[in-house]
């Protein structure tokens, strides 16, 4: 993301799309071969991680200083190009995916896989298509990064950081652990949560280490008020509704 506005927009569409192919790899993995989920995921992270340590083994690189202080700096009238930049995907990947037929195949799939596919839902392909939009965001979520820190670093720290509050802020934000229900602007409310008690420690003047004790609790506590609802439950049949 270097060279002439051009080179750098061309840099941007290549990191985007590369993304998107590993989001749509690990969700081939996992429909063609019929794997878990979660061990698929842990393993084409730890796959990409190593690529990633190959391209980039220290921090370093460079990117254009003009783009970079566009989407991370203040546009007229001191609205941050951050903010637009969130409702940007919002509008642009969000709406259009929750309305689509892949958008409520997924959430029919959360909420029971066979249903969903007695129902006629093409279970591969909206899979697929999830995962692929997972990847394209994470990919959004790094190039941002990259445009705050002005160079590039495959770090396990700051991954490992980021897939806990990534976690936090979706279930804070409403979305069950179990599918079925959620949204993009609910997960969007619960970043803000943490960002929030974040500022408050800070305020407060407490101890840094003690942000991801705070955060695990009130992750704790949004599973849990999540969960309850399975004890409103009389007939166990309702579960797989």
């Amino acid at each position: 993301m270097v060279g002439t506005p051009v080179e750098a927009a061309f840099g941007i569409v290549v990191v985007l799309a590369v993304g998107a192919g590993c989001g749509w790899i690990n969700g081939a993995i996992i429909v063609y071969g019929r794997l878990q989920p979660i061990i698929t995921t842990l393993a084409t992270g730890t796959v990409y991680y190593g690529i990633a340590l190959g391209l980039r083994p220290v921090p370093g690189g460079d990117v254009h200083a003009g783009l970079a202080e566009a989407l991370t700096g203040a546009l007229p009238g001191g609205v941050p190009a951050m903010l637009v930049v969130l409702l940007a995907v919002v509008l642009l990947v969000w709406l259009p995916y929750r309305r689509s037929v892949g958008g409520r195949a997924a959430l029919a799939i959360g909420s029971s896989e066979a249903a969903a596919y007695m129902s006629g839902v093409r279970i591969g392909r909206a899979k697929l298509l999830a995962y692929t939009l997972a990847g394209l965001l994470a990919a959004v979520g790094g190039l941002l990064l990259t445009f705050v820190t002005y160079s590039g670093e495959a770090s396990s720290t700051i991954g490992g950081v980021y897939t806990l509050n990534s976690i936090a802020a979706v279930v804070i934000g409403g979305t069950s652990l179990a599918g079925g229900a959620g949204s993009a602007i609910g997960s969007i409310f619960g970043a803000l949560v943490l960002r929030t008690i974040g500022d408050l420690l800070f305020v407060f003047d407490l101890e840094p280490l003690w942000q991801p004790l705070f955060q695990g609790l009130i992750l704790l506590v949004a599973v849990s008020l999540g969960a309850l609802q399975l004890l409103k439950v009389t007939n166990r049949l309702e579960w797989f509704r």
